[in-house]
């Protein structure tokens, strides 16, 4: 068994996927709730009045934070960090996904209980 060479005792590398995965869930949750609470407050106080422009906005302050998360770890050469983001946005469509198809079940199921 080889010692390192300054006598101190060998660590495992941090996991920048999982790094990458919790802020990722970190920034999409903040993104969510910075668009469903503080935009439309914000467009109420500007009076913008156009659907297809705020939607637009809407999707650019989704995607912004997280690309900008992706950025960083790609300038730092942390690719794991990157798909650690990229987990992250799949398994929030995964989550989203499942919860519609249990609310449509509920529904459904209320059909034939009749």
């Amino acid at each position: 068994m080889s010692r390192p060479s300054n006598g101190g005792i060998v660590r495992a590398e941090k996991s920048r996927l999982w790094f990458g995965f919790g802020l990722g869930w970190v920034a999409i949750a903040f993104t969510f709730l910075w668009v469903g609470v503080a935009f439309p407050l914000f467009s109420r106080l500007a009076a913008i009045g156009n659907n297809f422009v705020e939607g637009i906005v809407s999707l650019v302050l989704l995607f912004a934070p997280t690309l900008a998360l992706m950025g960083y770890f790609a300038l730092r050469g942390e690719w794991k960090g990157v798909l650690g983001v990229l987990l992250a946005w799949a398994s929030a469509i995964a989550l989203t996904l499942l919860l519609v198809a249990a609310c449509l079940g509920i529904m459904g199921a209320g059909r034939f209980a009749g």
